[in-house]
């Protein structure tokens, strides 16, 4: 028969293996969550670098836009002023062919 002494170590034994095994779990976890932290903060620079990028350039293009549209309107603005003026030769001349 076993004495009680090793019966009681044997339990707690077996509750030592059990917390062991748990603990080996959860520093696994951990060390798999610190990664995965370390993962995240790398993305998250590099999207914040990407960002920083992406605005500098829809500034840039906002500007070059301005830009355009305002030479667009320049050239509307001749090419008006060109079609008036050939409108306006070409009614000289039919005036003149009729009138003269």
């Amino acid at each position: 028969m076993r004495k009680y002494w090793e019966v009681l170590a044997e339990k707690r034994r077996a509750a030592l293996e059990e917390s062991l095994s748990e603990n080996m779990d959860l520093y696994e976890q951990l060390s798999s969550l610190k990664e995965e932290l370390s993962t995240s903060q790398q993305m998250l620079q590099e999207s914040r670098n990407i960002v920083e990028v992406l605005t500098e350039l829809l500034q840039e293009d906002e500007a070059e836009k301005e830009l355009r549209l305002g030479s667009t309107a320049a050239e509307l603005v001749w090419k008006m002023c060109q079609k008036y003026r050939a409108t306006a030769t070409k009614i000289r001349c039919e005036s003149v062919a009729i009138c003269g």
